[in-house]
C-alpha cells in the first residue's frame, strides 16, 4: 500500500532519516514553524528501512558536494531565513 509519510526534521546541516525501501521525496514545508519532509512510501510492513542523508542549506552558504536538480527536495522559508533541502545520497 502506498501512503504518504511526514518526517519532522532538524534545522541542522546533515541528518539521517530512516524511510522504507524505494521511498520518493514528495515535498520540504513548514509545520507549526517545524520543517518537515513528505514522503510517498510503500507502507507495507514487509519493506526494510533504508537510511538516508539529508542536507539542509541556507541561501548563500556553501552546499559542498556535486548535488544536481535531482538531489534538490525544496526550499522553505521561515522568517527571514530561507533553507534549502537536498538528499545527500551522492551517486
Amino acid at each position: 500500500m502506498k501512503t504518504i509519510w511526514k518526517y519532522p526534521l532538524e534545522l541542522k546541516d546533515e541528518q539521517i532519516i530512516e524511510v522504507p525501501v524505494s521511498s520518493e521525496f514528495l515535498h520540504v514545508g513548514l509545520q507549526n514553524d517545524k520543517i518537515c519532509l513528505w514522503a510517498l512510501v510503500n507502507s507495507n510492513s514487509n519493506y526494510p528501512l533504508v537510511k538516508k542523508t539529508i542536507l539542509i542549506r541556507g541561501t548563500g552558504h556553501d552546499i559542498g558536494g556535486y548535488y544536481t536538480k535531482k538531489d534538490y527536495i525544496g526550499t522553505v522559508q521561515q522568517g527571514q531565513f530561507v533553507w534549502h533541502v537536498f538528499n545527500g545520497e551522492v551517486e
